[in-house]
């Protein structure tokens, strides 16, 4: 698209922001967290073993079925039973992400294609079997710091953790962020990490993600959106088609798609070819 030098992805709504968080196992301490998210309007996607239900410390299907499906969040793999990927022959690391997909999409009514990396073990041979899994992103455990949009899907570096020192730092550069301005790039801020991390016999510390949902929240230039949502939208940007000229853009996909383009804002229809 090098014809289009100033041609700029938007959200939804033309906004330039977009959050979205990524929790981990399905443990009890969720529950608190979805409270807090809901209370700020902020989405999240939480990664489940379906194979580690009803043990002693994560939720049971039943609760999972009622308190995360139905929500703004979203569901998404964490591997049946959290096992390392990159240590595990091909036919195990295959059932290791199908039958939790299998699982999770049996709770949900919904296919699940999202996937966060166990212990943030991956390597290029698991990243090629993912996507003949279905799994069409995966988040890894590497921090950016920065607040740019995935290339690579199966390899989603998030900004953070909430541990991170740097947490309320990146938040208010990410909300006061120069480069989000109404002529430059879209950006993301991507939040990850475990609830359980918040309890008393971890770090004792809810007054961390409440502190940083209640200031990041709320905010009228930001899209909350879940990973998939974010995926989803981003896909349908990489799948218009522009012609030769510059003068029309088609989107083959059912996702309009918010555009900066040659210095006017214009929205490429689901299904549609749009004159630019």
């Amino acid at each position: 698209m090098s014809y289009h030098p100033y041609l700029y992805l938007r959200y939804p709504g033309f906004l330039s922001k977009a959050l979205t968080l990524s929790y981990d196992d399905g443990v009890p301490s969720d529950l608190r967290l979805m409270e807090i998210l809901d209370k700020y309007g902020l989405k999240c996607t939480f990664n489940l073993n379906s194979g580690l239900f009803d043990s002693s410390a994560r939720l049971s299907a039943e609760v999972i079925r009622e308190k995360y499906v139905g929500t703004a969040h979203e569901i998404a793999v964490h591997g049946y039973k959290h096992l390392a990927l990159s240590a595990l022959s091909a036919p195990a690391l295959a059932m290791e992400i199908l039958e939790d997909r299998k699982n999770l999409e049996a709770l949900t009514g919904a296919p699940v294609t999202g996937m966060a990396y166990a212990y943030g073990d991956f390597d290029d041979r698991v990243v090629s079997l993912l996507a003949d899994c279905g799994i069409a992103y995966a988040r890894t455990v590497t921090s950016t710091h920065a607040f740019a949009p995935p290339t690579d899907p199966l390899r989603w570096n998030p900004t953070c953790h909430h541990r991170d020192p740097a947490l309320m730092e990146l938040a208010k550069r990410f909300a006061t962020d120069p480069a989000a301005s109404y002529r430059g790039e879209a950006i993301l801020f991507y939040l990850w990490g475990h609830s359980y991390e918040f309890d008393e016999k971890h770090d004792n510390n809810w007054h961390v993600i409440e502190e940083f949902a209640s200031y990041i929240g709320g905010r009228e230039d930001i899209w909350y959106a879940t990973n998939g949502a974010i995926w989803q939208y981003l896909s349908a940007f990489r799948a218009l088609v522009f012609d030769v000229g510059g003068g029309s853009v088609y989107n083959p996909t059912a996702t309009d798609v918010y555009l900066h383009i040659n210095g006017k804002d214009t929205v490429a229809l689901a299904g549609k070819c749009t004159a630019l």
